[in-house]
């Protein structure tokens, strides 16, 4: 893991391609580890720690998915978002901010 923070902080994924691979010749299996190693960084940088899944979870695709079913339903209680809201361009959202209604044509 630690090889492939080091290689993604530095743009140099192609450092740890085995000799003589390319992004398109390089072995499936692979690239999946690759893949899966670049996911986990992923959720150690953007989750807290108590939405990180357990290290025993992460080659489990079906109980990381349940993991974050888990994690999206806390944040929705969390935030009291329910599953109706939807994002809504309000246009009047302009004219009561009097920063952003120098943006509106």
């Amino acid at each position: 893991m630690k090889i492939v923070s080091i290689a993604k902080s530095t743009g140099g994924l192609s450092s740890i391609f085995p000799d003589g691979t390319t992004i398109e010749t390089v072995p499936h299996d692979f690239h999946s580890a690759l893949d899966h190693a670049l996911r986990i960084l992923s959720w150690q940088e953007n989750l807290s720690g108590d939405e990180m899944p357990p290290v025993w979870m992460w080659p489990l695709d079906w109980e990381i998915s349940n993991h974050f079913e888990i994690v999206e339903s806390r944040r929705k209680a969390k935030y009291n978002i329910s599953s109706n809201d939807e994002y809504n361009d309000d246009e009047s959202a302009w004219e009561d901010n009097i920063y952003a209604a120098r943006f509106k044509d």
